[in-house]
């Protein structure tokens, strides 16, 4: 099965993979991505607060909300992406829909593709969730700049990504209904 950020983001500069396997089924675990409130991790309020992030309520749903993400597609039990568009200097461009995010191409700026995906184990009573953030930079300039940022931001990008998961396989095993 091919994924849908490969058709949003084919071409990008960086990327990051992390992914879980979690004792429930696809089905299950899914509706609680959307809703994730990840307020209750230590690691990922802190880590938004040292990168300059609101730190407040931190939930899936009111970033894309509130900005600076949005929703660009999804196929429920299985994958959603959301994307960020970003000026030269990595503040958040607004935009509401996937033609934008696909037609955006501005001289410096970037494309941000994230997503989550979820695949039933082979002969298992678990499933695999997986997270994947592509970044692709807009312009030498912009290349350069996020290359060295990147370079800083990466190892707790990976935290961020890996306390989401885990909270999610603490959510899903602990309600019951499994796979």
């Amino acid at each position: 099965m091919s994924l849908m950020i490969d058709h949003y983001l084919p071409e990008y500069h960086h990327s990051e993979i992390h992914h879980i396997h979690i004792r429930n089924s696809p089905e299950h675990i899914y509706p609680l991505l959307i809703p994730l409130d990840l307020n209750g991790s230590k690691l990922i309020k802190t880590l938004f607060r040292l990168r300059g992030l609101p730190a407040g309520d931190i939930r899936i749903d009111r970033m894309m909300d509130n900005g600076p993400f949005t929703l660009l597609e999804e196929r429920p039990g299985q994958e959603m992406i959301i994307g960020l568009l970003t000026d030269a200097w990595l503040r958040p461009v607004s935009f509401t829909d996937r033609d934008v995010f696909l037609s955006y191409a501005p001289e410096k700026g970037l494309r941000i593709a994230w997503n989550f995906s979820l695949a039933r184990d082979q002969g298992k009573d678990t499933a695999c969730l997986s997270t994947e953030t592509r970044i692709q930079c807009l312009g030498t300039a912009a290349r350069l700049f996020f290359s060295c940022y990147w370079f800083v931001v990466r190892p707790f990008s990976g935290m961020i990504r890996m306390e989401m998961l885990r909270i999610v396989k603490r959510l899903a095993e602990k309600s019951g209904n499994p796979a």
